[in-house]
């Protein structure tokens, strides 16, 4: 798939999931009383599992990828209640980290493509530490080490996933490339609120 096709088919869609994302986080969150978080915790963990189940579905893809954007939102809201929030910074990290790392990808192709599989272990491992960290660590330290660690870690995801687009078939569902490049734009805004909130 050409850099093009893909900014043709796939950013719009993840424009629109931030924004879904931010409206849930900003406006609706308004509305949610603090003990629906495990309720949308539940909800967020099926969305995200049906998003990866049916991602190569044409029409599904895109459907639940804009309802899990919306969830993301209402839960972060309620989940960084007590926290200052910088939603600007978060929409900056979002989009300028990928608009300046995902043209080097391109160019780099292939030579990156070993290197993948290497940056989504580290992804997950970042994402699943996030549990421990939330219950262990509170200094003000360990907020801004976790965030430039997501920063650091969720750049270099998005190169490697660039660096693989060429390769991808120009039939897979725009919903799937968005709800990947979605998922990775989102721990990145989050590591940049955390790292300035520190």
């Amino acid at each position: 798939m050409s850099p093009l096709a893909f900014v043709i088919r796939a950013v719009p869609l993840y424009l629109l999931a931030l924004l879904l994302t931010g409206v849930g986080a900003s406006v609706l969150a308004a509305w949610m009383p603090a003990t629906w978080r495990i309720p949308l915790a539940i909800l967020a963990l099926v969305g995200f599992a049906a998003l990866m189940t049916f991602r190569r579905v044409q029409t599904w893809s895109t459907l639940l990828l804009l309802a899990f954007a919306l969830t993301a939102g209402l839960l972060l809201r309620l989940m960084l209640a007590g926290a200052p929030l910088h939603w600007g910074w978060a929409l900056a990290a979002s989009l300028g980290i990928p608009l300046l790392v995902m043209p080097l990808g391109w160019l780099a192709g292939p030579r990156l493509q070993p290197f993948g599989r290497v940056t989504w272990i580290a992804a997950w491992v970042y994402i699943l530490g996030w549990i421990a960290w939330q219950l262990l660590l509170g200094s003000p330290v360990a907020h801004a080490a976790w965030g430039a660690a997501g920063l650091v870690i969720f750049s270099a995801l998005t190169l490697t996933w660039s660096a693989a687009l060429p390769t991808r078939s120009v039939s897979e569902p725009a919903g799937s490339m968005a709800a990947e490049i979605y998922l990775i734009g989102m721990n990145l805004g989050l590591a940049a609120t955390m790292l300035l909130s520190s």
